[in-house]
């Protein structure tokens, strides 16, 4: 399980996967994965030396779904399922748009518990919201919003434009982001430092660019995003 430790192996894994096709065109609609681990023996291997050994003998259950609602709209979501406390430990789920003009609409929400020595916390609680929306001919609004219900706090926003042309590129934006954050603090809402900025690009495109590359910044930030060809 790292380079450090061997991990304990007496178990066994079984998934099962169910796909959803379209007739016609073979795209894939619907997909649904389930997956789990069944253990023959309590585990010696911890991740800390004093936490407590894990004695379950079903790990939890893992379930994955993804559907193309239409030719624009689609939605993922995952989760894990505690068995033995018969509650939710992790699960996403995120609802995406996107067309022929690249318009692109993210949504997402995220959430997961912390288990330390049979105690647990709320680790993850957010909302997180992105896009690229045509503004007039060539000129994009891009954005980004995640926020942390858990902390009451913005952890990343963004806002700015995008100009796109036959000879040259620009992006401008606006950023305010957490710079120190440590999910395990459940007072991190008191003791996170964040930074502000404006960061701008200019790209002569076949020549040179000047400024943060923001193109990348973009694919990482907004899901969807591709940087304009040539």
């Amino acid at each position: 399980s790292g380079n450090d430790r061997i991990g304990d192996a007496n178990q066994l894994s079984y998934a099962l996967t169910s796909r959803l096709l379209d007739s016609s065109s073979g795209e894939e609609r619907i997909r649904l994965d389930l997956g789990q681990i069944v253990y023959f023996q309590s585990r010696k291997v911890n991740q800390f030396s004093f936490e407590q050994p894990q004695t379950s003998t079903l790990s939890n259950m893992v379930a994955e779904l993804s559907a193309q609602l239409t030719d624009f709209w689609s939605i993922r979501g995952g989760l894990q399922w505690n068995m033995s406390r018969s509650e939710l430990d992790r699960g996403q789920v995120s609802l995406h748009f996107r067309d022929q003009p690249d318009r692109i609409l993210n949504l997402a929400y995220s959430y997961r518990q912390n288990i330390f020595n049979n105690q647990k916390s709320e680790l993850i609680n957010q909302v997180d919201a992105s896009f690229r929306w045509p503004i007039i001919e060539n000129l994009y609004a891009v954005g980004r919003w995640q926020y942390s219900i858990r902390d009451d706090l913005t952890l990343e926003s963004f806002a700015g434009l995008e100009h796109n042309s036959c000879c040259w590129r620009a992006r401008l934006i606006g950023r305010h982001w957490v710079i120190s954050n440590n999910f395990l603090d459940p007072n991190l809402a008191d003791t996170a430092a964040s930074n502000s900025g404006i960061f701008f690009q200019l790209e002569l495109k076949g020549l040179t660019s000047l400024g943060e590359n923001l193109g990348d910044f973009f694919e990482k930030n907004i899901s969807g995003y591709r940087a304009p060809a040539y």
